[in-house]
């Protein structure tokens, strides 16, 4: 017992031994951060000061891999002023959040062919309410509630341009890959491949007797998916916001999305899933 004892004190000295902090300086001669090391290398957090005597935090960065990390910026309130992840080179990636006096925000960015892409953007009072069109640029996913189907049924999707970007009078598409497993993980290939296209429910070419007159039918897509084999599978494509400025040019906005389905084989029970 007092040899396992010994050897845990010297294993804990050895690695107290290997981590340690590192602060560098202004050239004013203030403290510009705080980084915390182990082995020589970066982990957990750096914290950053602005160049005054008071020590304001200018930004915290917290390491989550090798390739990630979490920012939050500070301003000279010493409020948040923005905070989400980046990944390589300083490409945001996620949802990214910006607080101002009037509003915050959310802003969705994907890596697009291979560039950082400014997807969907979410603008929100200060009482929680989403901001309507010239604000915020979003759409909605909805798979019935469901999260789990079993194999050889169809799964039905409508997806819906909430807030458009250019007008409410726009059209709307929805492109996905007949395989999903071409579509590489950047998007980078979609216009390569084979894709199905779903026309917005006023150009479906489906009769709209029975809709109401309140239903933004041309900011509303609905398609089914039918899988042969179970598993997790992802839904990828592209929701295309679209008008005609004349007979020969298209103007479009493109929405990303990747949602998650789990398929299971036929027989299986999933009365309990959503």
């Amino acid at each position: 017992m007092m040899k396992n004892t010994i050897c845990l004190i010297i294993f804990i000295m050895l690695f107290v031994s290997c981590k340690m902090e590192k602060k560098t300086y202004h050239g004013s001669g203030n403290l510009e951060a705080v980084h915390l090391l182990l082995n020589g290398s970066k982990v957990d957090s750096s914290i950053y000061y602005k160049d005054n005597k008071y020590r304001d935090l200018d930004k915290i960065i917290h390491y989550l891999s090798d390739s990630s990390q979490y920012n939050v910026y500070y301003n000279d309130s010493k409020e948040i002023s923005k905070e989400g992840a980046t990944i390589k080179e300083g490409n945001r990636v996620g949802k990214w959040k910006f607080y101002k006096k009037d509003h915050d925000s959310i802003v969705e960015y994907k890596n697009i062919n291979s560039s950082t892409y400014v997807n969907q953007i979410w603008t929100i009072s200060k009482t929680k309410d989403t901001l309507p069109f010239k604000k915020s640029n979003y759409f909605s996913f909805f798979k019935g509630g469901k999260d789990t189907v079993i194999t050889g049924s169809v799964l039905k999707i409508n997806m819906m341009l909430v807030e458009p970007f250019y007008s409410y009078d726009t059209d709307i598409e929805v492109l996905i890959p007949f395989n999903d497993k071409e579509l590489k993980d950047d998007f980078s290939n979609i216009n390569e491949i084979k894709l199905d296209t779903f026309k917005s429910l006023k150009n479906d070419g489906i009769s709209d007797i029975g809709i109401s007159k309140d239903v933004p039918v041309n900011q509303i897509a609905e398609f089914g998916i039918k899988y042969k084999t179970s598993g997790k599978k992802r839904i990828r494509g592209v929701l295309i916001e679209y008008y005609k400025e004349n007979a020969t040019r298209r103007i479009e906005r493109r929405l990303f999305f990747d949602e998650i389905i789990f398929v299971k084989p036929d027989g299986a029970d999933i009365s309990t899933q959503k």
